[in-house]
């Protein structure tokens, strides 16, 4: 006599859950036009090292005292402003790759995060944030260190 076996059940994933993965992934981050004046991209990495959150971006070309972050338990908001030195008005101008104007991001965190203690430094045009894990978090603007 012949066995049945059980039939494997398939779950439904959560359709919540499945907009909020797809909202948060960097690949599907909008991304303004070249050239637009407005925003501009600020390239990032974010992982978890020892308890502590810390996120990377990349700004080349802005100063310190032109870039703000501010830390809510589940978001950064990283904004600021790259200025130019010079505008060119005579001649030709065979190449302008340099970008200037207002940049911003928003990153929603993985976890919650304890504003109170995070740390912000700016070396070299990398903005580096250590942003400690904690179950109930807050919000505070960041000040930044050289370092």
């Amino acid at each position: 006599m012949a066995r049945l076996l059980p039939a494997r059940r398939r779950t439904v994933p959560d359709p919540f859950e499945t907009i909020d993965r797809l909202w948060n992934d960097p690949r599907f981050a909008p991304r303004p036009m070249f050239g637009d004046g407005e925003t501009h991209d600020v390239r990032t990495d974010l992982f978890e090292e020892d308890g502590t959150l810390v996120m990377r971006a990349s700004l080349p070309g802005l100063r310190r005292e032109d870039l703000h972050v501010e830390v809510d338990d589940d978001e950064i908001h990283v904004w600021g402003e790259r200025k130019e030195d010079t505008v060119r008005e005579e001649g030709d101008v065979y190449l302008r790759e340099n970008r200037y104007g207002r940049i911003e991001r928003r990153v929603a965190l993985p976890r919650d995060v304890d504003p109170e203690t995070a740390k912000a430094t700016f070396k070299d045009g990398v903005l580096t944030l250590r942003l400690p894990i904690r179950e109930d978090g807050g919000h505070r603007e960041l000040p930044i260190d050289a370092e």
